[in-house]
């Protein structure tokens, strides 16, 4: 058995009480096995069936999230009852279909966009990421798999920042030391000529030599 609530309007109530039934706003009605078996079954399908087995059916429609029942101007048969409801949850379903189809376009639209932010700023410089646990995704990962990706790049970009500003360094050093070098190849020792030929340290020698050859000339 199952029970359906519905509404009249006040010509709906009007028409019931001239009816000789009951003219209550809202009203019940029983739906059994001595119902049609597809009538039965649809009825059962649309039900909630608390702990107790009794089942039941609202016969209202939601409007954001207030229930208004639909009022009927007139007594309505079972099969008009179920049939109506069975739109409504069709129109239902339709609406949630379609709502979440639009929520995955603009998921894939924000996707888009942050793949675009990240291979920007991937292209101009180390950059650290944070990314949500759902939502955004990067390559086809998602989650903590693109934390852990995006932490990768970061590290692999710092490490290769880190070479090239040593490499800097030594380059500025090397043009820091070019005078000395120069000036140790045409008036340094031979034990100072072959260090810098052979490539093994040389500048502390150079700096003595250096420093001995001017306080040398300070003496003539």
């Amino acid at each position: 058995m199952v029970t359906i609530t519905f509404q009249l309007s006040q010509a709906g109530q009007k028409a019931s009480l001239l009816a000789g039934v009951s003219g209550a706003a809202q009203q019940t009605r029983i739906v059994d096995k001595d119902c049609t078996v597809d009538c039965y079954a649809r009825a059962i399908a649309l039900a909630t069936v608390d702990s107790a087995g009794v089942a039941t059916i609202k016969g209202f429609h939601f409007y954001g999230n207030d229930p208004k029942y639909k009022s009927w101007d007139y007594s309505p048969t079972t099969e008009e009852l179920i049939a109506d409801i069975e739109r409504v949850r069709r129109e239902q379903a339709e609406q949630q279909a379609a709502e979440k189809a639009a929520q995955a376009q603009r998921d894939a639209e924000r996707n888009a966009e942050f793949q675009s932010q990240i291979d920007e700023a991937l292209r101009v410089g180390p950059t650290y990421f944070l990314v949500d646990e759902v939502g955004w995704t990067w390559r086809g990962l998602s989650g903590v798999k693109a934390v852990e990706h995006l932490a990768e790049q970061a590290k692999a970009m710092a490490a290769q920042n880190a070479a090239r500003r040593q490499a800097e360094k030594k380059a500025a050093e090397a043009a820091a030391l070019l005078p000395l070098r120069e000036w140790s190849l045409e008036h340094g020792s031979d034990l100072l000529r072959a260090r810098i030929e052979g490539g093994f340290d040389w500048q502390s020698l150079a700096r003595a030599e250096f420093v001995q050859s001017v306080i040398d000339g300070l003496g003539d």
